[in-house]
């Protein structure tokens, strides 16, 4: 009898945790023909980059098809603002790496010019314009261009990765892989009480980076760790966060976090393995939500993550063995 009560009680811990996982998580798997490097969503259609360098498309269905390529070695395949965009890495210099950017423009990718990974728009909204740089372990800036008076404001903000605006106020996520990882989540009610941007010479790596922390405000700050994006649910505001194997052997981790009081405070798994957000990904809208690029560390296969109403989805791009079956198909976010 006893041992009855134990299994039942156990049975019903186990459902009651099952149950207040905040956020439902589903894994989607589409079959490819080669292993994929880099995934982006473009109208209603996946588009992937695979180690061949070639890109396909991959519909609801399912269905895999070659797609047009632009005839030059790419790194990247990415959506930013509506379009559809790949790089072609140039390295110039021990400190500065620059790319040819090609647009595709409903008939093929055509050549836009050479640009910088390392100065970055990342909002707009009617009043300001904000920008970012970053350094890498010499730090990094953030930049508010007010419209009308054109003044533009600064603060320190190592990498920042995304930015969005929550009671007129502004939360700024940042992070940075250098070193141990580190991230921030940062909060500025008034742009305008920040130190005024200041004109500095770049003699050498990270010395024309912002220290100002005037008028900004720390609501988590942590080391040993990175940050993929961050979101709002039910008025809260929720992080993703990754976690590599430290010094005593803890596993990889990525997991969901709240960011309060200086503190990140996990409240739901979603896998043991290390992911990477690529320099330039950026949430791309998608319906009620958005999805964003990752890398899974280990694999180095590329995934989307779908957030919308408190739902959080995993696409998986597995090569297709030769049994037909699919590599890699897990109902988590990490094999």
């Amino acid at each position: 009898m006893k041992r009855f009560l134990y299994i039942a009680m156990a049975l019903w811990l186990k459902s009651t945790i099952v149950l207040t996982q905040p956020f439902p998580i589903d894994t989607v798997t589409f079959r490819t023909s080669e292993p994929i490097i880099s995934a982006t969503y473009y109208q209603g259609a996946f588009y992937c980059l695979n180690a061949q360098r070639n890109i396909t498309r991959i519909d609801a269905t399912g269905r895999e098809e070659p797609f047009r390529s632009p005839k030059v070695w790419i790194e990247t395949l990415f959506t930013k603002e509506g379009e559809l965009i790949t790089w072609e890495p140039l390295f110039k210099g021990l400190w500065q790496t620059a790319y040819i950017e090609y647009r595709y423009d409903g008939t093929r990718f055509r050549r836009k010019g050479r640009v910088k990974e390392k100065n970055r728009d990342l909002y707009e909204d009617e009043r300001f314009e904000i920008t970012a740089s970053c350094s890498g372990e010499w730090g990094g800036t953030f930049y508010f261009k007010d419209k009308t008076t054109r003044k533009k404001y600064e603060c320190a903000a190592n990498c920042a990765i995304q930015v969005q605006s929550v009671d007129h106020t502004y939360i700024i996520t940042t992070t940075s892989s250098h070193m141990f990882g580190a991230a921030q989540i940062l909060r500025i009610s008034d742009p305008t009480a920040l130190q005024p941007a200041r004109k500095r010479a770049k003699k050498r790596p990270g010395t024309y980076e912002s220290k100002a922390t005037q008028g900004v405000e720390i609501l988590a700050d942590s080391a040993g760790i990175m940050a993929l994006t961050s979101f709002r649910h039910q008025g809260e505001m929720y992080h993703l966060l990754t976690q590599p194997e430290d010094w005593r052997n803890h596993p990889a981790v990525t997991c969901v976090a709240t960011g309060k009081n200086g503190k990140f405070k996990s409240v739901q798994q979603l896998g043991k393995c290390l992911l990477w957000r690529p320099e330039n990904s950026q949430e791309i809208p998608c319906q009620d939500g958005y999805l964003l690029a990752v890398t899974e560390d280990e694999s180095r296969h590329a995934l989307l993550i779908g957030i919308a109403n408190g739902q959080i989805t995993i696409f998986r791009f597995g090569q297709e063995e030769e049994n037909g079956s699919v590599a890699a198909d897990d109902p988590v976010v990490c094999p």
